[in-house]
């Protein structure tokens, strides 16, 4: 299997966790039966941000342009950076007993960490030639 392949599922998987964590994993809380807040508005721009991580991907396993090997991984950086920073931008619940403040936002920040961090890995990876195996 080649190193995009290894990557893009790497990354598909970062995008699904984007997807499910503010919904199922670790809901915020208008999923707990609360009123839309703050919250609800980062979880819809989170899982969509997850979306386009995993379409992303998908891309990323069938090209293997030599463009393709610096740009998905900027733009794999970049969609990490974003989802560490929309929690701050967007806003979450303040109140420390609220379900987002103490499980989603927490987790957002981690899977966004995580995914930059295997970007930048994944940037120097894939610029060196594939032994073919």
């Amino acid at each position: 299997m080649s190193r995009n392949r290894i990557y893009a599922i790497a990354f598909a998987v970062f995008g699904l966790l984007l997807v499910l964590a503010p919904r199922f994993i670790l809901p915020v809380c208008e999923y707990h039966g609360k009123q839309v807040m703050n919250c609800s508005h980062t979880a819809h721009y989170e899982m969509t941000l997850g979306a386009f991580v995993m379409l992303c991907a998908g891309l990323l396993a069938f090209l293997n342009a030599p463009l393709a090997k610096w740009l998905f991984p900027a733009i794999f950086l970049l969609a990490g950076a974003a989802a560490m920073v929309i929690p701050e931008a967007v806003g979450y619940c303040r109140n420390p007993e609220m379900p987002c403040n103490y499980g989603t936002v927490p987790a957002l920040r981690l899977i966004g960490g995580a995914l930059s961090i295997t970007a930048i890995v994944s940037f120097f990876s894939l610029r060196k030639p594939d032994s073919g195996k």
